[in-house]
């Protein structure tokens, strides 16, 4: 590891819409897989027939597959701000991924804590496992989705060292993977064998998209690589029976497809190609809000649920899978709402508080540095 000190080139910013399409993509997919469970759960206490979505083959766990697709985003979308020279300093990069991740996240886990937990309950060890996003061995958090989260910050913690303290190339991420995983044997210790898992190959499989998506070959075959994707991923309905473990089984039927899918959607993208796919206004806002979506859709399991199937028991007359439709369809508000109305100015004052902080403990300019 050279750790080089010259700047990094800084490329001109690139919007990819195919991106945040894929964004919306795996955020309804995880919110679909959820209202199902929780559909076929309220309909044991309030009567009605099962969605027949929920019947079909395995889609009702498949649609899980929503989750490799967000971590192979994830790693492509850090490849990319590091190439566009985001910041170059690693105390900066966590600042930016802190504040992206955690005012939403905290703000929705204490309310859900709040309502799930009666009075003298209250975990608090477990709730600040959640918060400081500390792996639990049954792999849970206070608010469903936020097991992801385990793994996304811990991602982001070994590229930020990697690539920005130690200036080293991102095959050492993908080296300490290797390193966990031997170390989980040999250990037993449940956070390395956690965090080699294979679902966390998908972070360096968008890494490695990021460095080949525009290449000659990749932009010829982008069509190509994206249809055989989208074909392997749906295929997996019909031969993999998902659970709630990981393991490799889960990544060859998910996970591989999915890099496929996103390695030819930005490379499609790249070449000119998609754009009425991948440019509809409806998924791109969804995509702006696919992380409000993601951890709001399990709370308003309480608000939404109660209004459409215990009081308008809206089942009844629109049929079952329609209700879940119209039950996603309003998730989705819900989320842009939050999305706008939570997500954004929590982020926003976060980054001035931060900001704040950061100017006042910068020593400054003409100042005597005594205590050096």
């Amino acid at each position: 590891m050279d750790a080089v000190s010259e700047p990094k080139p800084v490329r001109k910013a690139v919007e990819y819409k195919s991106v945040q399409t894929l964004r919306a993509v795996g955020a309804i997919l995880v919110a679909l897989m959820h209202i199902l469970f929780f559909y076929g759960d309220s309909m044991k206490y309030i009567g009605g027939e099962a969605p027949l979505m929920s019947r079909f083959y395995s889609f009702q766990g498949w649609a899980g597959c929503g989750v490799q697709i967000f971590f192979v985003i994830s790693g492509f979308i850090m490849a990319y701000l590091n190439a566009i020279g985001e910041t170059d300093s690693f105390r900066d990069f966590a600042m930016r991924r802190i504040t992206r991740v955690v005012p939403l996240y905290w703000i929705l886990t204490l309310f859900w804590a709040y309502v799930c937990f009666a009075p003298g309950t209250f975990p608090i060890s477990r709730v600040l496992e959640s918060l400081f996003f500390i792996p639990r061995l049954d792999n849970t958090a206070v608010l469903g989705p936020g097991w992801s989260l385990n793994f996304e910050m811990f991602f982001y913690a070994i590229f930020g060292l990697i690539t920005l303290v130690f200036r080293a190339s991102f095959l050492w991420v993908a080296m300490l993977f290797v390193v966990f995983n031997v170390l989980g044997q040999v250990t037993g210790f449940y956070v390395f064998d956690h965090y080699s898992d294979p679902i966390v190959w998908n972070f360096i499989a968008g890494i490695a998209i990021y460095h080949v998506h525009r290449l000659p070959w990749a932009l010829r075959e982008s069509r190509a690589i994206f249809v055989a994707g989208v074909t392997l991923l749906v295929s997996a309905i019909f031969w993999h029976k998902p659970d709630k473990t990981f393991g490799l089984h889960q990544f060859m039927a998910w996970g591989v497809p999915s890099m496929l899918v996103v390695f030819g959607a930005v490379s499609m993208e790249a070449a000119g190609h998609g754009r009425r796919l991948f440019g509809n206004r409806v998924m791109l806002e969804l995509g702006n809000a696919s992380y409000a979506l993601y951890l709001v859709h399990t709370i308003c399991f309480v608000g939404v649920s109660n209004v459409l199937l215990y009081h308008l028991r809206i089942q009844h007359f629109v049929g079952p899978d329609l209700a879940v439709i119209v039950y996603l369809a309003v998730c989705c508000l819900i989320s842009i709402a939050v999305h706008h109305l939570v997500e954004k100015p929590s982020t926003r004052y976060v980054r001035k508080a931060v900001s704040w902080i950061k100017r006042l403990s910068t020593p400054r300019a003409g100042t005597a540095a005594i205590d050096s």
